[in-house]
């Protein structure tokens, strides 16, 4: 009998010390930002092992809410609050929306924090988080059925796209120019920049010029004096990346960067029907080319064959002026070109051409100065006309 109690005396014992050994070599969870929390999902729970009510009790309960539930791509960081009652080991992580946190699908890097009081706040590293909904959770370290123990959650999040606009005071500049003024909005106004690529290449790593663009809506001043003649896309850029790819917010729009030549005309604002208007020109480099020439295009498109507008002249040798015809152009907004040697080739910056119509209307004037007085409006100014009467002669 007294062995028999030694034995079972012994085995109790070492029972206890091997449960109470596995307790202190249970691994702690890693520090925010470390490798994945690989060592919670070593010993998933069994399956169909439910929360008995000593565990639910034990986890207790709290609340996690976010600060912003709707953020742009790249926006960091997110400020979680939270409570837990009791306190306990509990950290915070973002899941994709629906999802159960499991050990496979939380979101790593920065992306999770620890939540060790009875309430706080942290910040977690939500710049790489693609665009999507989300469900932030206040989770225990323990797992059943392969999924993490939620204290509290979730809070939705929801990442939207960036955007931004991106507009240009001109469509063409001259060879040399030395800045260009490039206006623009963005959201969100942080790390955001302004590239100007020539077409087909990568705006985020094979730009010809950039520059900064830090505010939601302003101003950017590109330095543009090294751009060779040509066409480029301007875009406003993020400096945040996705895949390593830079993201864009706006663009392209086109510049035209023409040769250094000039064209000039007295009259950029004409009345329908008007037969031609005289536009002179130089060029930079000289050109002695029979072959340059003038032509009307509509406004905003890249001058190129087929889009010209009758009444093109042509403006052979080094300067001059020409009659560029321009009795059949329609109400509305033109470009006037310089092109060399029979192609589309820039050879100054383009002018803008007003067509208006040339009808005249006469209304009421509603309190005159003048008494008797209308008024008549057309596209070239408004008048007060005053309405003469016949005076008759005393006798």
């Amino acid at each position: 009998m007294t062995a028999h109690r030694r034995s079972r005396t012994f085995l109790a014992a070492t029972g206890a010390l091997l449960v109470a050994g596995a307790l202190t070599a249970a691994p702690a969870l890693a520090a925010a930002g470390a490798t994945p929390l690989t060592h919670l999902a070593a010993q998933p729970a069994a399956a169909g092992d439910e929360h008995p009510a000593e565990k639910r009790a034990q986890i207790g309960a709290g609340t996690v809410t976010v600060t912003t539930p709707s953020i742009t791509q790249g926006t960091s960081p997110l400020v979680v609050n939270y409570t837990a009652n009791p306190s306990g080991n509990y950290w915070i992580g973002i899941v994709p929306r629906g999802q159960a946190p499991t050990p496979s699908n939380y979101i790593g890097g920065n992306a999770w924090q620890n939540a060790p009081s009875t309430s706080g706040s942290v910040n977690l590293d939500t710049s790489g988080l693609a665009i999507g909904s989300y469900d932030v959770w206040l989770l225990a370290r323990s797992t059943t059925n392969g999924a993490y123990d939620t204290v509290a959650g979730p809070a939705p999040l929801d990442v939207t796209a960036q955007t931004g606009t991106v507009s240009l005071p001109v469509m063409s500049v001259g060879q040399g120019t030395a800045s260009l003024a490039v206006q623009y909005t963005a959201n969100p106004a942080t790390n955001n920049w302004v590239s100007i690529t020539q077409p087909g290449k990568d705006p985020g790593s094979a730009y010809s010029t950039w520059a900064e663009a830090p505010l939601a809506n302003g101003t950017s001043n590109v330095n543009i004096s090294s751009l060779q003649p040509g066409t480029y896309n301007v875009y406003l850029m993020s400096r945040k990346t996705t895949n390593g790819v830079y993201n864009q917010l706006a663009g392209p729009v086109q510049l035209i960067v023409a040769q250094a030549g000039t064209i000039s005309t007295p009259q950029q604002t004409i009345l329908q029907g008007t037969a031609s208007i005289p536009v002179t020109y130089t060029t930079n480099p000289p050109s002695n080319a029979s072959n340059n020439w003038i032509g009307v295009f509509p406004d905003g498109v890249t001058p190129s064959a087929g889009n010209y507008q009758p009444g093109w002249q042509t403006a052979s040798g080094p300067s001059g002026t020409v009659n560029l015809g321009t009795s059949t152009l329609t109400p509305g907004v033109y470009r006037i070109w310089y092109m060399s040697n029979n192609g589309y080739t820039a050879m100054a910056p383009d002018l803008v051409l007003n067509v208006v119509t040339s009808s005249i209307n006469t209304v009421p004037v509603a309190n005159p100065a003048v008494a008797g007085a209308t008024m008549a409006t057309g596209v070239l100014g408004v008048y007060l006309l005053r309405r003469r009467t016949r005076r008759t002669p005393t006798v």
